[in-house]
């Protein structure tokens, strides 16, 4: 039997589902006439003027002049009006429901993957079967009606007629029989549709009992049919599921409306979901019985909850998510998506993505579309925020393909990286810093090595000269470049430092006051220098000495950063109160009190790929010689000793500013120095002099006999606990240098005083970490001495342990 084509009218505002519609239909294989309208207006014009030439209106529930829902209410009450299908997305099935209620015979749910259009063709042919079942019984039963009273009249027609027309009354019996086969064959036929029917349909009686059930229940699930008939739904089903039932027949038939719901039924271990209508049928003029059909809709509501839960964790996903149609448009993006580009999604929609990207600046590859094929692509992009600042993404682009291989739809996943890229950054310079500094130590231990022995000899030939002797001026002058090597070296050296030194507090308002009054008399005239200090007593655990060398630093760093020396240096301190975390150099600015020291300058400026680099060691902007890329290096780690931050802000052009920020130390005080200057004595001290350094053994050697010591040296550590063991009462004081091979210097110390517990030693050494070691040992007869030292400075340190002793001399 051939089905005949359905005329479908299509209201649907959307031209990509109107063609996904035509599509699924076509696809379907359906025999369809289709006609489409954009609006309900139009519509309702077309069902009006032609209501009899369609056989199914399918309608969105958002059209642009109403609602779907209004829309069915205006034309349902036609008097054939056609059936009624709603059409929505999942955040309308309020709307569905309503519409179902109201008597449109299916519904379709749209999802963002399109997998509706494949459910489309069998809701199609249920609602018009539904219809057609409608308009069949419909009309059968005004059939019926005519043919009685047809026949009654006719009955009547031909008992007055009996006995005149024998013939003609036979004849009437004979047309009667062809009728009632003509009603058994449809009735059979009726009965072959309701068998084959891909759902439950059912008549009960008044009492709930079934009069009829159509055998899907045992083709689908085993149960067989004539067992059901005569019992009710108690007799069938658990008590849970049985009284839900019957409390919605009794529904109905009180009301005498129809009723339509989801209903969850077990059978055995399967848990089924049905929806199903019910409605009175009319006997005699009184609701005696109901009907109702119920479709299974398990997998479908399956599908629907995995869908809702897939958008769900799109939607709430830390990633963003777009989707893009061919040409690059957003179609949808989750949360992150529209907090990432800072606009509404409603504004969203339609836009092309790639004008959401920062400009190419060759800093990371451009991303373009239409290069992509049908392979994923992986990048890092740059977006510019509405503050200006630049975040980096990181990116994956997978096309998406139809069946043929055309790329119909772009996925795009975002991560935003830009935290995760700064801190690599921090953790590359703090490990390239580490690297360098410890290569800076072991040059600075050396080069001292070398500084040692031509500072000591050269200060003894100048003290061999005669005041006018013309040679002075030379050796003056190795003296002084020999000062300059120390102070170069001392700089490196707090590269080499990885201890962190415990410093006292300090006013660090008079520090940088001192420190000021010395750096202004050394700016070039043409520098105007502004100086504000907002701040008096403010305690900060650092080293005066490193402070005055961090401001010179910055101020010298400042002074070159101005053209032809000309320009505004300004320099301040003030208390601030940091509340919240803010990113710096070094670390992080957490909430808490700090002192802040700004050096601002009216230079150059730099370009931020400069500020990333200025805190590396041997790093420099100048083209000349003069700059040595050691200045804001030992500016970085003066700040890190003393805990501090800093912040670089520099514009190309218009001059920088350092804000460096000290946490304020908010108890203690200053300590007090203690004066140890030794007493006059009566005799030359006996020293014992240790160095490996065979060059500097005999130059500390020469210096020690000069001043006028008596001295015993040797380059070996066992020799010279030989030496003190055989006349131990005969040294008043031991010189030692710590790093030699064999026996330490310190563990030369622990020896001696296993013979003599309050032998006075002086230790020297050119690192800071071997001297730091020693720092923490409380011992009244230990001093320490860094080299390279001078003449003064051993002296000084000799008086001062010689007088901790108690011992004098003359």
């Amino acid at each position: 039997m051939q089905t005949a084509e359905i005329r479908i009218l299509l209201v649907e505002a959307n031209p990509r589902d109107r063609l996904a519609f035509r599509s699924a239909v076509e696809r379907g294989g359906m025999d369809c006439i289709l006609v489409e309208s954009d609006c309900a207006a139009s519509a309702v014009s077309l069902l009006k003027d032609r209501g009899d030439a369609f056989d199914l209106v399918a309608a969105d529930v958002k059209l642009p002049d109403a609602s779907g829902l209004d829309f069915f209410r205006e034309v349902k009450a036609l008097v054939d009006l056609p059936a009624f299908v709603i059409i929505s997305g999942p955040e309308s099935i309020d709307a569905v429901a309503e519409a179902l209620k109201e008597g449109a015979c299916g519904y379709i749910i749209k999802d963002p993957q399109d997998s509706w259009t494949a459910l489309l063709p069998m809701v199609i042919r249920g609602a018009v079967e539904r219809r057609t079942d409608r308009r069949f019984r419909h009309e059968a039963e005004e059939t019926l009606r005519d043919a009685h009273r047809t026949m009654e009249k006719e009955v009547r027609k031909r008992t007055a007629q009996l006995m005149r027309a024998n013939r003609r009354l036979k004849q009437e019996i004979e047309e009667r029989k062809r009728l009632e086969e003509d009603l058994k064959q449809n009735e059979e036929q009726f009965m072959l549709f309701m068998e084959h029917f891909p759902g439950m349909v059912y008549l009960k009686d008044g009492q709930g009992r079934y009069l009829y059930l159509s055998r899907y229940l045992e083709d689908a699930y085993g149960i067989r049919v004539d067992t059901c008939i005569g019992k009710t739904d108690r007799d069938l089903w658990p008590e849970e599921i049985s009284g839900a039932i019957m409390e919605d027949d009794r529904k109905v038939l009180a009301s005498g409306k129809e009723l339509q719901k989801v209903e969850d039924i077990a059978f055995g271990d399967m848990r089924v979901s049905f929806f199903t209508q019910k409605f009175p049928i009319l006997q005699d003029t009184s609701l005696t019985m109901l009907g109702g059909v119920s479709i299974d809709i398990t997998d479908y509501r399956r599908t629907e909850q995995e869908n809702r839960l897939l958008v769900s964790a799109v939607e709430n996903t830390a990633e963003s998510v777009f989707i893009l149609d061919s040409k690059g448009r957003i179609l949808y993006l989750n949360q992150a998506g529209e907090h990432s580009l800072e606009t509404p999604r409603s504004d969203l929609t339609g836009k092309p993505y790639e004008m959401f990207l920062a400009p190419d600046t060759g800093s990371c590859p451009p991303l373009s579309l239409k290069e992509i094929h049908s392979k994923p692509w992986r990048g890092t992009i740059q977006r510019v925020r509405s503050d200006g600042a630049i975040r980096e993404l990181d990116i994956v682009v997978s096309p998406l393909q139809d069946e043929a291989g055309t790329v119909t739809n772009y996925a795009v996943i975002e991560l935003d990286v830009t935290e995760e890229r700064a801190m690599q950054k921090a953790l590359e310079r703090k490990r390239r810093m580490e690297a360098l500094g410890l290569l800076a130590g072991g040059i600075a231990h050396d080069f001292i090595n070398i500084l040692q022995p031509i500072l000591i000899n050269a200060e003894l030939v100048s003290d061999m000269l005669p005041p006018d002797a013309p040679e002075r001026e030379f050796i003056d002058q190795i003296i002084e470049a020999s000062r300059i090597g120390r102070e170069v070296t001392n700089q490196i050296k707090m590269f080499g430092s990885r201890k962190k030194t415990a410093f006292k507090p300090v006013p660090l308002d008079d520090v940088v006051r001192d420190a000021l009054h010395i750096i202004r008399r050394s700016l070039p005239p043409a520098v105007t220098f502004h100086q504000r200090i907002s701040c008096r007593g403010r305690l900060v655990r650092t080293d005066a000495a490193q402070i005055y060398q961090l401001l010179t630093n910055l101020c010298t760093n400042a002074v070159q950063a101005m053209e032809d020396g000309q320009g505004t240096l300004s320099v301040s301190l003030t208390p601030v109160v940091i509340r919240t975390a803010v990113p710096a150099v070094i670390s992080d600015l957490v909430p808490g009190q700090y002192l802040k020291l700004t050096v601002k300058d009216t230079g150059c400026g730099m370009a931020p790929e400069v500020v990333d680099q200025i805190f590396d060691p041997l790093f420099t902007t100048r083209k000349s010689r003069s700059g040595t890329g050691l200045g804001l290096g030992v500016a970085h780690s003066v700040v890190k000793n003393a805990g501090g931050s800093i912040i670089v802000r520099s514009t190309p052009g218009q001059g920088s500013a350092f804000e460096v920020y000290f946490p304020e130390h908010r108890e203690g005080g200053v300590q007090p120095v203690r004066d140890a200057s030794p007493p006059a004595g009566r005799r030359k001290p006996r020293i014992l002099l240790v160095d490996d350094n065979t060059m500097e053994l005999r130059s500390v050697h020469q210096m020690l006999v000069r001043m006028g010591f008596r001295v015993s040296s040797t380059n070996d550590s066992i020799k010279a606990l030989d030496i003190f063991m055989q006349s131990p009462d005969a040294f008043d004081l031991v010189v030692s240098d710590q790093l030699m091979p064999v026996m330490k210097g310190s563990d030369l110390v622990l020896e001696l005083r296993k013979i003599r517990n309050t032998l006075p030693v002086i230790i020297c050494s050119g690192s800071d970490d071997a001297l730091k070691e020693l720092r923490g040992m409380a011992d009244p007869f230990l001093s320490l001495l860094a080299k390279p030292f001078s003449t003064q400075a051993l002296r000084d340190a000799i008086d001062l342990i010689l007088g901790r002793g108690g011992f004098t001399f003359s």
